[in-house]
């Protein structure tokens, strides 16, 4: 056969199109286990277990709560990028949590002027906060499809909320929405997760912190559970609304900027917090983590594996870079040496050329070994 004919173009696409069709005639049947050599053997692929689906066919309209502590200075901006949104939220508050920094008062100040809906918490527990505007929402819009819940300083693409309440409207069984972020502030990086599922999610928290959760999981959960510090309450909401039997969904396309505005002495307090809150959320369903317990400790097992390996690749990049400026430093130390000696020895006694050229010699012997 020549090269021609191999390459024929039309051959090659008809003989494409022949296969396709042979698939869609016989029908594709799905493995329903995994090989034999995976931790997950004996789990069907494909759950066929009946789902978690919405009873309310009349809720409309995503909410958005906005909590704010001590950060007046970004929350202009998460309010513009609510009002910039192609489709426009149903109901949105923003809950002051006993804030007394004077920009920031000053901020709420002038939101309250611009006709945003204005709560000041005397409490100063960010968590409450929430629970607070999902209350407050409720009383007036009853029929709310799903919350959002940002912190000041959090900004929402435009179409965020039209794509994200799309999917709640089309998927009944769909009880979280996330999506892929851009988080800046302290850490400048991409939130690029795939969809939150268990087992992974007892280890991390897969969802962006603005996630949209639908109104009837979050009723299940029992909304946002006051024992949770700030940080861990939205993975703790999340694995509730997941182990109700709800669908976690992430959508392949940045919709939104987390900012991270905590400082660092903050970040070090909540650290003996991390232990007290990973067991809260472990223990909170005893029943699912059983089931999950040998995946848990396989997945503790890689990670640790990884990132001891990632150490020591750092460790040996840090030696080699040391190495390589020790080399530079005793090589430049020789050249001026080696100046100096010529300069110098035609104008000195003999023992101090005797003393220069001993100390040259030895600053070559050891950047040799060094090498």
């Amino acid at each position: 056969m020549s090269i021609r004919q191999m390459c024929d173009n039309k051959k090659v696409l008809e003989s494409h199109l022949n296969f396709r069709r042979l698939i869609v005639n016989q029908g594709a049947k799905r493995s329903l286990h995994l090989p034999v050599n995976l931790s997950w053997t004996k789990r069907a692929v494909f759950d066929e277990s009946p789902r978690r689906t919405t009873q309310n066919k009349c809720e409309k309209g995503i909410a958005i709560v906005v909590t704010c502590f001590n950060t007046g200075q970004f929350l202009d901006s998460s309010l513009q990028s609510i009002r910039q949104q192609t489709q426009q939220p149903a109901a949105v508050i923003v809950v002051d949590d006993k804030s007394t920094e004077g920009q920031t008062l000053k901020a709420l100040r002038k939101s309250q002027q611009d006709g945003w809906q204005i709560i000041q918490k005397k409490n100063g527990d960010l968590v409450p906060a929430k629970n607070t505007g999902i209350e407050t929402i409720l009383r007036s819009e009853p029929n709310i499809l799903g919350f959002a819940f940002l912190n000041a300083g959090d900004q929402l693409q435009p179409g965020f909320v039209a794509t994200c309440e799309s999917v709640l409207q089309h998927c009944s069984e769909v009880g979280l929405v996330s999506c892929w972020a851009h988080y800046s502030g302290i850490k400048n990086d991409l939130w690029i997760r795939p969809c939150p599922g268990f087992p992974y999610q007892w280890l991390t928290n897969e969802a962006v912190p603005f996630s949209i959760v639908r109104a009837e999981a979050l009723r299940e959960a029992g909304n946002f559970r006051i024992i949770m510090s700030h940080g861990y309450d939205n993975w703790d909401l999340f694995n509730a609304v997941m182990a109700a039997g709800w669908i976690a969904v992430t959508i392949p396309a940045i919709l939104g900027d987390h900012r991270v505005v905590e400082d660092s002495a903050l970040l070090m307090a909540r650290v003996p917090a991390f232990g007290k809150m990973r067991r809260e959320i472990l223990e909170r369903f005893p029943d699912l983590i059983a089931r999950d317990a040998k995946d848990i400790v396989f997945l503790i097992e890689s990670s640790i594996t990884q990132s001891l390996c990632e150490e020591l690749f750092t460790l040996r990049r840090e030696r080699t870079t040391a190495r390589t400026m020790l080399s530079t430093s005793r090589q430049s130390v020789v050249r001026i040496l080696k100046k100096l000696k010529k300069r110098v020895l035609q104008r000195t006694p003999v023992w101090m050329s005797n003393f220069i050229s001993r100390i040259t010699a030895q600053s070559e012997r050891v950047g040799k070994e060094i090498r």
